[in-house]
């Protein structure tokens, strides 16, 4: 799990034990540089479920980016759920799990108009991998993007942004949008070659709200979305296609 302990964020998690004996998860906390800061263990009783915030269960994630990685213990079975403040705004983050060497895409990318969006990227690997982030418009053309990388104070304005991640190294770039211009709306993919997955999280700055973007390396044959239009509720949906060539693709309600 990725996690950002700096300014006003502040970054929590849950765990729960799916067995029904008792577990000792080994807990390795990295820095974003893929530094070792600490190994420990949490106990979970049988069934049993915490939630904490990092900074204050392991302070050594104070101030902090990096990655916390829970070990499933030999034969046991364990669930985990990130999750993120930022001022008034709370969301869950996607943790990752058997990440592979395709890369994948990001449905729903945005700046300008009242939207932020920042991308996170992590190499759960034992070797450098190098990681490409690439924007694209609604028409599927590369998307020139004004983004910055906070851990280099670098800005950066390009369709792609290219980086090599050391083992258990993290990356995050932002998009640097402004209120007073048109939403520009889009989508990402990830290319690499090695084990780099990650996610996003985009921002509506006028109502303080965010909401995470998982990144989708999945190739079903369907995807199924329950959606809720009573009781003053609207559902709405991002699709992008990841492919080079164009597609058309049946929905049924």
């Amino acid at each position: 799990m990725a996690f950002d302990n700096t300014g006003a964020i502040a970054t929590g998690l849950a765990i729960a034990n799916l067995e029904n004996v008792a577990r000792s998860v080994t807990v390795v906390i990295r820095d974003a540089d893929g530094n070792l800061l600490l190994t420990t263990t949490l106990s979970l009783a049988a069934r049993g479920h915490t939630s904490l915030m990092l900074a204050d269960a392991y302070p050594v994630t104070a101030g902090q980016r990096g990655t916390v990685e829970f070990q499933t213990p030999t034969g046991g079975r364990i669930s985990v759920l990130g999750l993120r403040a930022n001022g008034p705004a709370l969301t869950t983050l996607p943790v990752l799990a058997n990440v592979g060497t395709d890369g994948g895409s990001i449905a729903h990318a945005l700046f300008n108009g009242g939207f932020t969006n920042s991308f996170t990227l992590v190499n759960t690997g034992m070797a450098p991998a190098p990681a490409t982030l690439s924007f694209y418009d609604e028409s599927g053309a590369a998307l020139t993007t004004p983004v910055f990388l906070p851990q280099t104070s670098e800005f950066v304005t390009a369709a792609a942004v290219t980086r090599d991640l050391a083992p258990g190294a993290s990356l995050v770039i932002e998009s640097v949008g402004d209120e007073n211009l048109p939403v520009v709306v889009g989508s990402a993919s990830l290319t690499t070659t090695g084990n780099v997955g990650g996610f996003s999280i985009f921002r509506w700055t006028q109502f303080g709200q965010e909401a995470s973007v998982p990144l989708e390396d999945r190739i079903p044959g369907s995807f199924v979305l329950v959606f809720d239009n009573t009781s003053g509720l609207t559902t709405g949906l991002a699709m992008a296609n990841a492919a080079n060539t164009g597609a058309s693709i049946m929905v049924r309600i």
